[in-house]
């Protein structure tokens, strides 16, 4: 357990790597769900933008519709005024009749006795005579001229009012179609009004969530950089370019190695995150590289253990001595002697060593020189 918790705190400043995936792994789904809300929006959009169009289209048509009301209604307005001018010409003509009538009856009126006298009395002259005669002729002419511009007065007029009647009623209807559209066109202005504030609305909504997105995609990219530049590290880590030339920990032959093991008295099997050498000839634990103590320490059941950091990635542990020859941060050379194992001691001394990939464990063997 305390192994298990000295690791833990050992990799504490590299954790940023493993959490650096998960933010990613998060930042991506995220990016997803942000891109299919922008399309969700875009959809939206388009959907207003056309019924916005639509509206218009339709409006556009009742104001035309009421523009040719409109024109038609001043159309009929000229009719009526030229019926209205038609009805003062024959009212004119009428009257002309009736004061022409009138003189020719007053002159006859006013001359009848004289002439009549004369005639009776054998007076008359010839020429007044004649003059009597012409007077009748147009006083009857007249009457006859009279009677037929009224007849085509009475007709004409019950002719311009049959117009009149029914322009009037055309323009009761144009005037309440147009009334009506132009009702309808306010009606339609009032909900482009309202589709263009929740228009207004979508592409702000829409520019937040841009914004948002540009974010998340810069963190995406931030992320992706570093963890590109900690493969680059790993890779290019002067460490893992001597894998399978590192020298062995101490002279002596591996009797326990990496992986899965079966323990007979528990009945159980367990992992092995490292290997165990014996000594051949010494006990000496040397570095298998340049690097950092950076743990010194006792752990029930791997004894006294030591960790080098070699660089931002990897790690070496070294378990089951019986001396430390340096202490916790201090630089050791590549062969360094770190410490010793007492190959006095009863039983069968062995050095446990591992070899660690930020937390994770990786065989020794293929690393090591043969």
């Amino acid at each position: 357990m305390r192994l298990l918790l000295s690791i833990f705190l050992l990799c504490a400043s590299i954790s940023a790597y493993a959490a650096n995936d998960d933010a990613l792994s998060k930042l991506r789904s995220q990016i997803k769900a942000q891109e299919q809300e922008l399309r969700t929006l875009e959809t939206g959009r388009a959907s207003l933008t056309r019924q916005i169009e639509a509206i218009q289209k339709n409006q556009s048509d009742i104001r035309a519709a009421a523009a040719l009301s409109l024109r038609q209604i001043e159309q009929n307005q000229a009719k009526l005024s030229s019926l209205q001018a038609e009805e003062r010409a024959l009212a004119a003509k009428i009257e002309q009749y009736q004061a022409h009538g009138q003189a020719a009856l007053r002159f006859m009126m006013d001359n009848s006795g004289t002439l009549t006298a004369r005639a009776v009395l054998g007076g008359a002259q010839a020429g007044e005579s004649m003059q009597m005669a012409a007077t009748m002729e147009i006083i009857s002419r007249l009457n006859i001229n009279l009677l037929a511009a009224v007849r085509n007065y009475a007709q004409a007029m019950e002719r311009i009012t049959a117009i009149k009647a029914g322009i009037a009623a055309e323009n009761s209807l144009l005037e309440a179609n147009r009334k009506a559209n132009e009702e309808l066109s306010a009606g339609l202005k009032n909900s482009v009004s309202s589709l263009n504030t929740k228009l207004a609305a979508v592409k702000q909504d829409q520019r937040a969530q841009q914004d948002y997105l540009a974010k998340l995609k810069s963190e995406q990219q931030r992320l992706s950089g570093a963890i590109k530049e900690r493969t680059i590290k790993m890779t290019s880590s002067a460490f893992a370019q001597n894998r399978g030339k590192l020298p062995y920990p101490m002279v002596g032959s591996i009797t326990e190695g990496f992986g899965e093991r079966l323990v007979p008295e528990a009945g159980v099997r367990v992992m092995h995150n490292g290997i165990k050498i014996t000594p051949a000839t010494n006990g000496r634990v040397s570095a298998v590289f340049a690097g950092t103590v950076v743990y010194i320490d006792y752990i029930s059941g791997l004894g006294n253990l030591l960790i080098i950091q070699h660089d931002d990635t990897y790690y070496t542990v070294y378990s089951n001595l019986d001396e430390f020859y340096v202490k916790t941060m201090q630089k050791v050379a590549a062969g360094e002697q770190l410490g010793s194992i007492d190959l006095a001691l009863a039983g069968r001394p062995q050095l446990y060593f591992e070899i660690r990939q930020h937390d994770k464990a990786i065989n020794p063997a293929g690393w090591l020189r043969r």
